[in-house]
């Protein structure tokens, strides 16, 4: 086993000699700032306020880390990282910036345009003329103005711990069966891997990157021996699961629209993953199959399961595309995918959103993690099809999760290492 972690690591160093990583930039603040706010997630379920106004005030804001600290003492293994605080600026030409504050500087952010959020919360139905802004309110732009007292409404944090599905596939080939796949999992997770929020602000999903984890490393190899994984007449599911502590938190961000003469508000949710609770190396086979694991804080569940632990959590597949096998059956990296280094995002389905303070449609939660600039953690994801029905197509489906990064004008797609294989109706 010890021989395929190493293949393994060499596989990992050659593809990220030539794989493009994710730029990723410190928030430099492009447009001049109109009202900024700080916030910080506590562990009694409360979003706290720690600074407003302008964002050089913002930026010197106290932070609140002794509750988390207190808090996450009860285990020095596991893997945990304080939320930092979360930093939203506003814009004069209409945008609204989110990122973290680090050591008194904003860290690395993503740039939203208020206008179309806003217009998404309210009416959006400009023309009525232009209202000054309430007592209490500050203009933020021509447009837009925020209630400068009392800005947050409803915020709340919940804090869970569960096991999730980390990885996951499933094979539904009853028609054309494929009968023997080969998999390569693995993970190092480790004090170079950063909890980030996962946002959605008004209906748009971004990422931020929080604090970096502090703890013990993690390492979960699986590569079924043999010829490969045997098939139950083409059907088979495989998971790995994780034990985490994570929040989720809402909020809406109080605003007035001159245009229209209406209250609205900005609706803002979002995730982190606090502690991975899983600490040690384990070299998964199938003999570990749904057994019990005692995580380091004592929460049982199974790493290894060949069904989804939770219902509602394997991601919505909306990606696809079509393999033919030849004469043979196979089919060499179906999937092949890995991350390591400097760039890349990771996220994962933990399920659907709790009540949302501002009416809006449930949709399904997610966790995202990233990697320092020196990271040594790292991901791989393979699957191959070693015997399948001659000649056979079948549908490899997967899912893609737009989320806007920081960097990026238009976003980008962060991997989930989730696949379903169908059969083609003939």
């Amino acid at each position: 086993m010890e021989r395929k972690w190493i293949a393994a690591v060499v596989i990992v160093f050659l593809i990220s000699s030539i794989a493009l990583a994710y730029e990723r930039h410190s928030g430099e603040m492009e447009n001049p700032s109109t009202f900024a706010l700080a916030l910080q997630p506590l562990p009694n379920g409360k979003l706290t306020v720690l600074e407003k106004g302008s964002l050089g005030k913002v930026l010197g804001a106290t932070v609140r880390n002794g509750e988390w600290v207190t808090y996450l003492k009860e285990d020095s293994h596991v893997l945990k990282s304080v939320p930092a605080p979360i930093v939203l600026y506003f814009t004069s030409d209409n945008r609204i910036v989110v990122g973290t504050l680090k050591d008194g500087k904003l860290g690395q952010t993503v740039e939203l345009n208020l206008t179309k959020l806003l217009e998404r919360a309210g009416s959006g139905n400009a023309g009525k003329g232009v209202s000054e802004c309430p007592k209490g309110y500050v203009q933020v732009s021509d447009r837009y103005c925020i209630d400068e007292n009392e800005p947050v409404v409803k915020g709340r944090v919940k804090l869970v711990q569960e096991w999730v599905p980390f990885m996951g596939m499933k094979i539904d080939t009853v028609r054309e069966p494929i009968n023997v796949v080969s998999l390569s999992w693995g993970i190092i997770l480790d004090s170079t891997a950063v909890a980030d929020y996962t946002l959605n602000v008004a209906g748009t999903p971004a990422a931020v990157p929080g604090n970096e984890y502090d703890g013990e490393k993690l390492r979960i190899a699986y590569s079924p021996e043999g010829i490969g994984l045997r098939t139950s007449n083409g059907s088979i599911e495989r998971y790995v699961n994780l034990p985490l502590r994570y929040l989720t938190f809402q909020m809406e961000v109080a605003c007035y629209d001159r245009y229209t003469g209406e209250y609205t508000h900005i609706p803002i949710s979002g995730t982190y993953p606090v502690e991975i609770q899983l600490t040690g190396e384990y070299n998964l086979t199938e003999g570990q199959l749904n057994k019990k694991i005692t995580s380091s804080t004592g929460m049982e569940g199974s790493i290894l399961t060949d069904h989804p632990i939770k219902k509602g959590l394997f991601p919505t597949m909306n990606s696809s595309r079509q393999i033919r096998v030849g004469q043979n059956g196979y089919y060499t990296n179906i999937v092949f995918d890995f991350q390591g280094g400097r760039g890349y995002f990771y996220t994962f389905p933990v399920g659907g959103s709790d009540d949302n303070p501002s009416g809006e449609a449930s949709a399904q939660r997610f966790l995202t993690i990233s990697y320092s600039p020196h990271a040594k953690s790292f991901l791989t994801y393979s699957i191959t099809i070693i015997r399948a029905t001659p000649n056979a197509t079948y549908i490899v489906a997967t899912p893609e999760i737009p989320i806007k990064l920081p960097g990026g004008e238009d976003g980008g797609e962060v991997a989930t290492y989730f696949t379903v294989i169908t059969a083609m109706r003939t």
